[in-house]
């Protein structure tokens, strides 16, 4: 009983597990595994992305959203279902704003008001465009929270070596 117990609170460790602290092997140049990259982005007032989304159909990342200008009350009030935007558009107007999707709310901790987890794009949505008349449109991408334990059973993924 008390070995079973103990594999019941191992896995509940194992899912209950940030992102950041996953245990996958860094990728090497000639192995087979998928790498996920990190993604590190602050979210201003107006819900803008601070960095270039690695957007591509998916593909899995290692999201740590930051929202630097919330306290522990105003992190705690948002809830899931925020569309971020990053604007293309500002540099080059003939190029399409990207707005991503996220359902789950922040958390606050140590770090501040963070959303961390490990996520995949889904599929790409278009919308709007020079056919309706108001530009070049918008790209969408909703992400999906993965599951820590599927990816770390899984074998098939590793870290890459980033800086930062």
């Amino acid at each position: 009983m008390k070995r079973l117990l103990g594999v019941f609170v191992g896995l509940g460790l194992l899912m209950a597990a940030p992102a950041s602290a996953l245990e996958l092997p860094f990728c090497q140049p000639d192995d087979d595994l998928i790498p996920i990259p990190r993604w590190e982005v602050e979210v201003d007032s107006q819900y803008q992305l601070s960095t270039v989304p690695p957007a591509q159909e998916g593909r899995i990342v290692h999201l740590l959203l930051s929202f630097p200008d919330l306290d522990r009350d105003a992190c705690t009030a948002l809830s899931g279902g925020k569309n971020f935007l990053y604007p293309f558009s500002e540099d080059d107007p003939e190029s399409a704003d990207m707005v991503i999707t996220i359902r789950e709310a922040p958390t606050y901790g140590s770090r501040g008001c963070m959303v961390d987890g490990l996520y995949a794009f889904g599929e790409l949505e278009e919308a709007g465009g020079e056919e309706e008349g108001d530009g070049a449109g918008v790209v969408r991408f909703q992400l999906h929270l993965q599951p820590d334990w599927s990816i770390l059973e899984s074998g098939r993924f590793c870290k890459m070596v980033q800086e930062g």
